[in-house]
């Protein structure tokens, strides 16, 4: 009989970083489980990881979508459904995220960058996380959800409420800021009855679901993934670059001569990154994986970033490599589920990477920074300094 072991506490990582504790438990504990948050298991292995996704019957979404649980009071959809209904949440919303659509946003982003650039850089340093990096992917959702861009500051300030009370184990905390979000959707969503603007609101209100249009609790859920997963994510890939960029000066100075390569650069930082570290699965039967047998009905969290930094993949996964092949690469997600933001995330990216670097060429660190480890993956403050353009 199998002995269930406590094998990792994602949050007692040793001192070392989070890239750092998945490579170590790649090589020793590829399939591990934890005690921590009531218990789970966790796949480390690109192959493990990839396997698990493809299989939609054995390893579910619907139960949870992250570790620890978030229970917000609605489903997260579509990313916490399964077949065959998730194709039919999934559907209404593709033609607003499809690349030639979310390409009539960039003009607005590079107004909105140089705009939150004007304001720090006759100072010569910056936060440049609070200044640049947090509020212009927050506004690229107000965009895509046809809001004032103001409300950025309520985006910002839920996300981080929610994944805080959920490390924390707040469920009151979650369940306060989850009301204030409902009656904020349940709000906009009357307001948008009323007034058509051909956007994703217009498709979540006017889609169906087994012959019946979503119930307003279902559009509640798919307004908090969009806005939670569409700008913090964003948020903390572009800090991780900058961070790099700051302390690498050669790959800021080849981005700087070649900024054609910066699109390329995204997917890498992307890649190293792992904004969203994890996500999670739950099993319908029991299932064995590398050797080890995981029961029916466990949360199984799929290590996104561990699996995109695979030495069975990737050469060199720890090093940056701006001509690297990354199409293997899992921090978009991978499958059914792969990130329905994905181009709206790269583009908002691109734009202030190119924008910043064409007004503020050489920077460096000014400061410590703080950065998370689960489930965000990301700096809370980057503190640069610059030359002031003459």
């Amino acid at each position: 009989m199998q002995v269930v072991t406590n094998d990792w506490d994602p949050l007692e990582p040793g001192g070392k970083s989070a890239a750092e504790q998945d490579g170590e438990m790649r090589h020793t504990c590829p399939v591990a489980h934890s005690d921590t948050w009531g218990g789970f298991w966790s796949l480390f292995r690109h192959e493990d990881i990839s396997h698990a996704v493809r299989d939609t019957d054995t390893f579910i979404s619907a139960p949870t979508q992250v570790f620890p649980p978030m229970d917000t009071g609605a489903p997260w959809l579509p990313l916490q459904s399964d077949p065959p209904s998730h194709r039919q949440y999934r559907l209404p919303l593709l033609p607003f995220f499809r690349p030639e659509r979310v390409a009539g946003f960039e003009e607005r982003l590079v107004e909105l960058t140089n705009s939150l650039i004007d304001d720090f850089i006759d100072a010569g340093e910056a936060d440049v996380a609070a200044k640049l990096n947090i509020p212009l992917p927050a506004m690229g959702m107000c965009l895509l959800l046809s809001l004032p861009e103001s409300n950025w500051e309520h985006f910002y300030r839920w996300t981080t409420t929610i994944i805080d009370c959920s490390v924390e184990g707040d469920i009151d905390g979650i369940r306060d800021c989850f009301a204030e979000i409902s009656d904020f959707a349940n709000t906009w969503v009357a307001e948008r009855r009323e007034v058509s603007k051909g956007d994703v609101v217009d498709a979540m209100l006017q889609a169906e679901i087994d012959g019946r249009p979503w119930t307003e609790n279902e559009i509640q859920g798919t307004f908090v993934l969009l806005f939670s997963a569409g700008h913090q994510t964003t948020a903390d890939a572009l800090s991780y670059a900058m961070h790099h960029l700051a302390t690498h000066p050669e790959d800021r100075r080849r981005l700087c001569e070649h900024p054609e390569l910066i699109a390329n650069a995204v997917v890498e930082f992307v890649r190293l990154s792992a904004p969203i570290r994890a996500l999670a699965r739950t099993t319908t039967r029991e299932v064995e994986v590398n050797g080890r047998t995981i029961p029916e009905g466990q949360p199984v969290v799929m290590m996104w970033g561990s699996g995109s930094r695979d030495e069975e993949v990737f050469d060199h996964p720890d090093e940056f490599d701006i001509d690297r092949d990354n199409r293997k690469h899992l921090c978009f997600g991978f499958g059914i589920h792969r990130c329905l933001g994905e181009e709206l995330a790269r583009l908002e990216i691109s734009v202030v990477l190119r924008e910043f670097l064409a007004r503020i060429p050489d920077f460096e660190l000014a400061g410590d920074s703080v950065q998370s480890s689960w489930p965000a993956n990301g700096f809370h403050n980057l503190p640069i300094r610059f030359p002031i353009p003459s």
